[in-house]
């Protein structure tokens, strides 16, 4: 028998239990870091719902949180995978997307609804969050111009509701189309 082993025994223990009351402290050292992170997201979230017609960009929301606006896009991209002026543009391209689509407003109209100072500048932003134009978004919604959007041919829907509708009801593309208009209703990107 060795003589040493109830000093081992005791040392591997309390080995063990330094160890165990270390990663237990790190797991909820970390899971408040989560809980803060998440609360810098949903704060961030918050302010972009109420301020994204006005304020596009990053500083403005950073400054309203009183972080710098690389530590706030770095927060954001950690936790929800996206950036901070993602999150920004798509809010913005969802409310054009809606004004575009359930609207007969001009795009000219749409355009200083949603505070951009030119028409050039407007298109020029929402082709480059959704990879179309606003005219050419719209006529892949009707496949025909709102009154007031001269240059695409064909003729206009009808309205009911603040919504289009179809003059064909029993055509597929119609309805297709109404469900892609339905689908723009939905609210918020992602809750």
């Amino acid at each position: 028998e060795n003589p040493n082993r109830y000093e081992v025994i005791r040392l591997l223990t309390k080995a063990f239990f330094l160890g165990m009351g270390y990663f237990i402290h790190q797991t909820s050292q970390r899971e408040e870091s989560y809980e803060a992170r998440d609360a810098i997201v949903s704060r961030f979230l918050s302010l972009v719902k109420d301020n994204y017609i006005e304020h596009r960009d990053v500083e403005f929301y950073a400054s309203k949180m009183n972080m710098t606006a690389k530590y706030m896009s770095t927060v954001v991209k950690q936790v929800s995978g996206k950036s901070a002026s993602k999150w920004i543009d798509e809010y913005v391209a969802l409310h054009a997307k809606a004004l575009l689509s359930s609207t007969t407003k001009s795009i000219n109209e749409v355009c200083y609804e949603m505070g951009f100072s030119s028409l050039s500048f407007f298109g020029r932003y929402f082709k480059r969050v959704t990879g179309l134009s606003p005219r050419e978004y719209r006529y892949r919604i009707f496949s025909q111009p709102v009154p007031g959007d001269e240059g695409i041919e064909g003729h206009v829907l009808g309205f009911e509701r603040g919504g289009p509708v179809s003059v064909l009801a029993e055509d597929p593309a119609q309805a297709g189309r109404q469900q892609a208009l339905a689908d723009v209703g939905q609210g918020p990107l992602y809750h």
